[in-house]
């Protein structure tokens, strides 16, 4: 996994959501996209272990594309593969880079966010809660996949482009009380993703559109569960 989103209640060890039928029914319903007004696709494969039951799509035969995860605890886990959250680039310097989709990360710790409300509303939760996102091998990668008026990685000439020149990232939030709303929820995740490009130099908000008719708004258009 090249990006990891953990929400971790003040007590990981407790008990408080059993894995019953009532919750596998309730399990197995997608997510809601914030920005989309859509089901996610987090997959139809599931997995168990003594601690958290899973969901994931595939991508090949021993490979998790992406996953989503909840505890006994009343924790919540994200995670995206390697070509799920970064894409391989060719600078025509025979080397290839790791390029870390900006637009995919922002909204699919959107959508787990909003998530975590409806899971904190059905148990009857409360806080504190520690919220971390972690991208790995970020070091001398780009970042790209932003929003409509921003120029790609491919289309930038080398001396244009800055590299990350931390080896990896991670980032923490804690919260007594969580986001009450979808746009506080949007907020937080906004709040995480400025500093995700700040570890490229960057202060840009490149997930905001800039042009047309939706300015400073999410570029849901280039925004896919591919």
């Amino acid at each position: 996994m090249s990006t990891r989103l953990i929400i971790l209640p003040e007590d990981p060890e407790a008990h408080v959501i059993d894995f019953d039928d009532q919750f596998g029914t309730w399990w197995k319903e997608e997510p809601i996209d914030p920005h989309t007004g859509q089901p996610s696709n987090f997959g139809r494969d599931e997995w168990m272990t003594s601690q958290a039951s899973y969901r994931y799509m595939r991508r090949g035969e021993h490979e998790w594309k992406r996953y989503l995860a909840i505890s006994h605890a009343g924790g919540v886990e994200m995670g995206l593969g390697s070509h799920e959250a970064v894409y391989r680039l060719n600078r025509n310097t025979g080397v290839e880079v790791n390029v870390f989709r900006l637009l995919t990360i922002v909204g699919r710790v959107a959508t787990v966010l909003e998530y975590f409300r409806a899971v904190i509303e059905r148990y009857e939760l409360s806080g504190p809660w520690e919220v971390t996102l972690a991208l790995v091998g970020t070091e001398n990668s780009l970042l790209g996949d932003f929003a409509s008026g921003y120029s790609r990685p491919e289309d930038q000439f080398e001396d244009e482009l800055r590299r990350c020149g931390e080896r990896h990232l991670l980032i923490r939030r804690e919260f007594e009380v969580w986001p009450g709303d979808q746009g506080e929820a949007r907020a937080v995740a906004y709040r995480i993703a400025d500093q995700v490009e700040g570890a490229w130099g960057y202060a840009l908000r490149r997930y905001l559109i800039t042009q047309g008719d939706n300015i400073g708004e999410f570029d849901a258009a280039n925004y896919h569960w591919r």
